[in-house]
């Protein structure tokens, strides 16, 4: 077995195990040593692939975005801002995440609300950031805007909306993706039917 192979293997022991105690026991009542015992896995390991008890259960964020790529927001100028946001967002390839799963994760969210708000809070994070860039974008480049018409703060929302639900349909409908088909084409994809759809809308 290849290096490759056993570092995916053992990452996806580490996620079933700590999925396996949070149901059993719920997510304030294990601890990495918990998960470590499980795994059979030394607390050395389990830090070599998470950063932290929570993200072993919620898995990567489904989308981050870096200092650099927040400065580029602000400086490049675009005639479609969800593009660029998509293409300088780092998006999180999660083979596990098949329906089974999806499924499984939602009723330990319900059943644990500090998780949930831990998903929450770091969902804030990374929007609070690209919303911030925006204005900064805006500041530069006030030709780029499309509603300028409304206030900018309902501008910035929509775009930021239009990221988050594109990113929700990638991340909650693994069919949507194709074979191969790079993590920000399946994205931008989805955007494009989010966009297609609200215009066959009749008021």
């Amino acid at each position: 077995m290849d290096r490759a192979k056993r570092r995916e293997e053992t990452r996806t022991r580490i996620i079933n195990s700590a999925t396996d105690l949070v149901e059993q026991h719920g997510f304030d009542n294990i601890t990495v040593d918990d998960i470590c015992a499980e795994a059979s896995i030394s607390r050395r390991t389990f830090f070599n692939y998470m950063e932290s008890k929570d993200e072993a259960v919620l898995g990567p964020a489904p989308l981050t975005v870096t200092d650099e790529a927040l400065r580029r927001i602000v400086e490049t100028q675009a005639d479609n801002l969800v593009a660029l946001i998509i293409s300088e967002t780092s998006l999180a390839d999660d083979d596990e995440l098949d329906n089974a799963t999806i499924e499984r994760r939602r009723r330990i969210f319900a059943s644990n609300p500090t998780l949930a708000n831990l998903a929450l809070a770091r969902h804030r994070a990374t929007f609070t950031a690209i919303s911030d860039a925006l204005s900064e974008h805006f500041e530069r480049y006030p030709g780029d805007r499309l509603a300028p018409e409304r206030h900018v703060t309902a501008e910035i929302h929509a775009i930021v909306e239009l990221v988050q639900n594109a990113v929700s349909i990638t991340s909650f409908n693994p069919e949507f993706s194709e074979p191969g088909q790079d993590l920000h084409d399946t994205v931008h994809s989805a955007a494009v039917f989010i966009t297609d759809y609200a215009r066959k809308l009749e008021w």
